[in-house]
């Protein structure tokens, strides 16, 4: 490191080392900040990837057809009749499985898929809470969101399973 004795006049050769020192200051910086911005879009494009991924994804199709008020169809070995897998009966079929056990096939599955629903919404909260992704990029699946957020039965579920990435996932995009 150069240093300069400022109790002399300065001279040129002074003038071109702090330009010089300002200049590599200037061009460190930017380096820093571009490659961290490069960082943040991966990051962004990474989530929004993971958005549509799991929109798509067929495990979460129960808890999705749910929220948005299907009726689901029951399979053989789903012991309720038709009626039964719909939006009402949510807080029945989210309940605690220790002090209520769950021996039907139908609700293990909208469980499951009720399960994997509160996951990927938890595993979305550090692209959130660090600004990299924002409410408006769900698009489409805001929609869902929206119905959970407001949704008892799923904010029970989610505190009786300890869903906390989820919990604070969902405070940042409805209270920000």
């Amino acid at each position: 490191m150069v240093m300069i004795d400022f109790t002399e006049p300065i001279t040129i050769g002074d003038i071109f080392v702090l330009l010089e020192a300002v200049a590599l200051g200037i061009s460190a910086w930017s380096l820093i900040y571009y490659i961290h911005k490069d960082q943040k879009i991966k990051r962004r494009d990474e989530a929004i990837n993971l958005i549509s991924k799991y929109h798509d994804s067929e495990k979460m199709q129960y808890a999705l057809k749910i929220l948005d008020d299907y009726n689901l169809e029951p399979t053989e070995k789903w012991e309720h009749k038709h009626g039964y897998y719909h939006k009402e009966n949510l807080d029945t079929i989210l309940r605690d499985h220790k002090s209520n056990p769950i021996y039907d096939k139908g609700e293990v599955e909208i469980r499951d898929s009720f399960d994997i629903l509160l996951d990927f919404v938890g595993n979305l909260e550090p692209y959130l809470k660090s600004g990299v992704i924002k409410k408006e990029d769900f698009g489409s699946f805001l929609y869902y969101l929206d119905i959970a957020n407001n949704e008892k039965a799923i904010q029970k579920f989610a505190d009786i399973y300890n869903f906390a990435n989820y919990k604070r996932a969902m405070e940042l995009l409805y209270t920000a």
